[in-house]
């Protein structure tokens, strides 16, 4: 959270770690992932497509268990949200 905020922090840093926090905080403006929704894979440790959203993933429901957004989790080679899509570092600023 004490990382410079520039296009290379968005892109492979930005909510893909949870939230060490354990106190209340603002959850909007915070760097780290509070459920699975916010919740982004790393795309230079995991191969996924920024240009295509899982059609499994529940976009607007809530998802407990990251199975519940995908079988496939973390090996699923398309965007699971529009945070992983929007961050993707062939997609962000372009």
């Amino acid at each position: 959270h004490q990382m410079e905020k520039d296009a290379d922090f968005y892109m492979f840093y930005f909510k893909t770690e949870w939230c060490p926090f354990n106190k209340e905080h603002n959850k909007a403006q915070c760097v780290y992932a509070h459920n699975w929704q916010d919740f982004r894979r790393k795309p230079n440790i995991f191969n996924y497509c920024c240009s295509t959203v899982c059609p499994n993933w529940k976009a607007g429901t809530f998802i407990s268990k990251y199975h519940e957004g995908c079988a496939q989790m973390a090996s699923c080679p398309y965007s699971h949200g529009w945070k992983e899509q929007e961050y993707h570092p062939l997609f962000y600023r372009t």
